[in-house]
C-alpha cells in the first residue's frame, strides 16, 4: 500500500489514516469479519475511535456490521472496482520499456503473477522488428503462465513442480 508518512505531518488527517489502517485489517481478517475489540487491537487504536470510525464507514456502506462483526461493505467493492492497481506502475515502467524495446528491436512486456498462477499483462512495448504474430494491445489480460515465454520461467523455477502441473518441461 502507499506510505502513510509521505506527506508532510502537519498536512496528514490522523483519522483518515486509522480510518484507512481499519479498513486493510479488516481485508486480512476472515470473510466473517471482526469485532471492534479485534479490529482495534490490531491497528493499535483505543476501542472508542475504533468504534466511531467504524460507525462512520458503516454509515457510508464503506463497511457492514454483521451481528457484532465488521465486514468490507459494497460501496468499497464497488469503488474498488474502478481501481486501476498498475497505474502507478505503467506511468514509470512504459519509457524504460520503450526504451529497452527500441534497443532490443523486440518487444517487451510487464507482467505480474496473479494468485491463481495466471500472468496479468500490465504494460508493453514494440520494437520494430516483429517475429509471429504482434497482438498490440493486451494490457490487463490475464493468461496462464504456461501460455506465454514470460510464465515459463517461473513456472519451471520452482524445481518442475508447477511446470509439471502445467505439462511444462525444462530442457537440458
Amino acid at each position: 500500500m502507499s506510505d502513510e508518512s509521505a506527506a508532510p505531518t502537519g498536512l496528514t488527517n490522523k483519522s483518515v489514516v486509522k480510518a484507512a489502517r481499519l479498513l486493510r485489517e479488516l481485508a486480512a481478517q476472515p470473510r466473517g469479519g471482526a469485532t471492534v475489540t479485534t479490529l482495534a487491537k490490531a491497528v493499535g487504536i483505543s476501542r472508542p475511535t475504533a468504534f466511531r470510525l467504524l460507525l462512520s464507514l458503516e454509515q457510508t456502506a464503506l463497511v457492514d456490521r454483521i451481528d457484532n462483526n465488521y465486514v468490507l461493505g459494497c460501496e468499497l467493492a464497488r469503488l474498488g472496482r474502478y481501481a486501476d492497481p498498475h497505474s502507478g506502475v505503467v506511468r514509470r515502467a512504459q519509457p524504460l520499456l520503450q526504451e529497452l524495446a527500441d534497443h532490443l528491436n523486440e518487444s517487451v512486456t510487464l507482467s505480474a503473477a496473479t494468485p491463481n498462477d495466471n500472468l496479468e499483462l500490465i504494460a508493453e512495448a514494440y520494437g520494430s522488428h516483429v517475429v509471429g504474430v504482434m497482438n498490440q494491445g493486451m494490457r490487463d489480460q490475464h493468461y496462464p503462465l504456461h501460455a506465454n515465454s514470460t510464465g515459463k520461467v517461473p513456472a519451471l523455477r520452482d524445481g518442475g513442480r508447477l511446470g509439471r502441473a502445467r505439462g511444462l518441461r525444462a530442457s537440458a
